[in-house]
């Protein structure tokens, strides 16, 4: 499987991650990519819980990607804490919506 990250999962991955944390979180991917569920209104995109350092899935990230299996490729489009934010917001999945239309379909 290919992985494609946008400029704003880099920036996220490389403050919080570390290439360690990647290469776990693309096994994880690798292994079973439809781990997390599609979010309702995203056009298909996926929120993973991934467990911080130190600390349990609740208190860790969110990852949101979208899976193409046609394409098997990965794309890790965005990253955060739970702390910052636990859900999206309805203007976030209406431009995320829009990015997967307009790029990844």
């Amino acid at each position: 499987m290919e992985f494609v990250e946008t400029s704003i999962f880099r920036q996220f991955f490389k403050g919080e991650l570390g290439e360690d944390g990647l290469r776990a979180l693309q096994s994880d991917l690798v292994d079973n990519p439809a781990l997390a569920p599609i979010m309702r209104g995203s056009g298909g995109a996926r929120k993973l819980r991934w467990a911080a350092r130190g600390s349990g899935k609740r208190g860790g990230y969110r990852i949101i990607y979208f899976y193409s299996p046609s394409e098997q490729r990965c794309y890790l489009l965005l990253g955060f804490r739970k702390g910052e934010q636990d859900n999206l917001t309805t203007e976030q999945l209406n431009t995320l919506r829009e990015y997967i239309k307009r790029h990844l379909l």
